[in-house]
């Protein structure tokens, strides 16, 4: 089984490699699988899920997304040292771009996603961490508190108060991708906000929804339907 697992990686990632990087002319000897997206996303979804650490988080409601899985506490950090190591990385040409594409510049560092992303996986899972950094109103600080955060301790009251707190569609996104649609309560908010008077509030409950429709492969047609009505 191991060196199935083995071999499902290795061809899957030398395809990826062969389909972004090599001509179809060159070194690439899975080019002709290029046309087929289906089967692309089927390899893909094989090398994940043949990844142990990458498996999703126990009692999700979901399946990860592959850069999603920040499992158990790691590095001891405090919110000065977060804040400061986001403060060394700002970029003010990456906030102006990320205005213009109609990012809300108020409290942004410009700190791409990427990075995020390696942060909050030397963090681990740190929900008082989140809390505070949520409490700090910078734009990237509250990205990685959703990527941090334990949706298991995840309330209600929490969800309508950083929904109710969105001022940028990047920030909506990433909070219902990385934390809310983990949370036990992900249709029950979806279909709540749905209804919502809030701009961003309801494109949570969009969000919610495709990301539900996406990762909960054992859901039933039933909850779905019922967003439509």
């Amino acid at each position: 089984i191991i060196l199935c697992r083995l071999r499902a990686i290795v061809t899957s990632t030398r395809a990826l490699r062969d389909l972004h990087q090599a001509p179809p002319w060159g070194r690439a000897p899975y080019w002709w699988l290029r046309p087929y997206r289906h089967l692309r996303r089927c390899l893909v979804a094989s090398a994940y899920r043949s990844v142990p650490w990458q498996r999703p988080i126990p009692g999700s409601l979901c399946g990860e997304y592959p850069d999603q899985v920040f499992v158990g506490k790691r590095d001891a950090v405090t919110l000065d040292e977060v804040i400061a190591e986001l403060r060394e990385q700002a970029d003010k040409k990456a906030v102006a771009g990320m205005h213009r594409v109609g990012i809300n510049p108020r409290g942004t560092l410009g700190v791409q996603i990427p990075k995020l992303q390696k942060l909050a996986r030397r963090i681990g899972v740190d929900h008082a961490l989140a809390l505070d950094l949520w409490a700090t109103g910078v734009h990237e600080a509250r990205i990685l508190a959703a990527m941090v955060d334990d949706p298991a301790e995840l309330t209600e009251e929490q969800m309508d108060r950083w929904a109710q707190a969105f001022d940028s569609w990047d920030v909506c996104d990433q909070v219902s991708k990385y934390l809310f649609g983990r949370s036990p309560l992900a249709y029950e908010k979806a279909k709540e906000w749905a209804g919502h008077g809030g701009q961003f509030v309801k494109r949570a409950s969009f969000a919610l929804m495709a990301d539900l429709a996406v990762n909960d492969k054992s859901a039933p047609d039933e909850p779905f339907l019922e967003f439509l009505q």
